[in-house]
């Protein structure tokens, strides 16, 4: 049975998160490690990083959930909306809201 396209992009997905949260986990505990001697600018840059890597497992985690849950749907001859349409491109946080299908 030949993969599906669907399936390259959950498995990529899943690469992009676990490297994200690989990269969240190893970077704050820098942060929240024993050393608390790094400078302002140090712990800033690491701090940024931080938020970003996690935030990128947010979205890719997310958006991995929601391929899994329209293929169930499928699976039941249910026609689900892509209800994760770019919610980074936002611009507002009412259509941020909107976009990320909560």
């Amino acid at each position: 049975m030949a993969a599906s396209r669907g399936d390259h992009r959950l498995v990529k997905v899943s690469v992009i998160s676990a490297t994200a949260n690989y990269l969240f986990q190893d970077i704050s505990s820098h942060i929240l490690g024993a050393n608390n001697t790094m400078s302002l600018v140090k712990f800033t840059l690491y701090y940024a990083a931080a938020a970003a890597a996690y935030t990128g497992y947010l979205y890719y985690n997310f958006s991995g959930y929601m391929d899994i849950v329209i293929a169930m749907g499928a699976l039941f001859n249910q026609q689900l909306p892509e209800n994760f349409n770019k919610p980074f491109a936002a611009r507002s946080f009412l259509e941020f809201y909107g976009t990320a299908g909560t």
